[in-house]
């Protein structure tokens, strides 16, 4: 069953209530950024440029580019949800503002 990114929010919240975690949102926003920091070892990675391993003698212990996406987008939603955020409605709205720049892009380049 696919599931709307509004879905994945009430999935989010109501994991979190279930679970009882509290942060403040500024823990949240640096639990992103630690996340999107593992992303990029997983990047580097995929991309021979360091050894997966278990974080031990300069080894990478993030390999796995589907999981760290995962908890980029688990991150993401947690804050959108504290900030009440529709992120099926900002998506919309930024793909438009893609459209637009692109469209630019293209009428500058004639």
């Amino acid at each position: 069953m696919e599931q709307s990114m509004r879905d994945m929010q009430k999935i989010s919240k109501d994991w979190i209530e279930k679970k009882g975690f509290k942060c403040s949102l500024y823990a949240d926003f640096c639990h992103l950024v630690e996340e999107v920091g593992e992303l990029g070892e997983a990047l580097v990675v995929k991309h021979g440029e360091r050894e997966a391993g278990d974080g031990k003698k300069g080894f990478a212990d993030h390999y796995d580019i589907a999981e760290e996406l995962g908890d980029v987008l688990f991150s993401t939603i947690v804050i959108a949800n504290k900030c009440n955020v529709d992120l099926d409605m900002i998506f919309r709205k930024t793909i438009k503002r893609y459209d637009k720049k692109i469209e630019k892009r293209e009428i500058g380049n004639h």
